[in-house]
């Protein structure tokens, strides 16, 4: 089933509204646009369930992002607080003798 072109759909509404045709063109008239519809409705379908999928898969693709970035974030709180208890270890461990001598 290939989906008619807007062009083609208009002529065949067209000629089918337009006058005096034979009825076995009218039902092949009648015929492609029923198909027409059916090949759109499932392209449809298939269209809005893979938009159903890929919005589940972004979804957990930025929970997954959020967590990440949280565990970093909480790393990089710890280490700088590492750095800190470090700096302040060192202010009181230095003695007199060693900032008279340059250490």
């Amino acid at each position: 089933m290939t989906t008619l072109k807007p062009e083609e759909h208009e002529e065949m509404l067209t000629e089918l509204l337009g006058g005096e045709i034979e009825e076995s063109r009218k039902a092949e008239i009648v015929l492609s646009l029923r198909e027409d519809r059916a090949s759109f409705e499932k392209t449809s379908t298939e269209i809005q369930s893979n938009m159903e999928k890929l919005k589940k898969k972004n979804d957990s693709l930025i929970e997954a992002n959020v967590n990440y970035f949280n565990k970093l974030s909480a790393q990089e709180r710890d280490f700088e607080g590492f750095q800190e208890k470090k700096k302040e270890e060192l202010k009181k461990n230095v003695t007199l003798s060693d900032l008279l001598s340059g250490k």
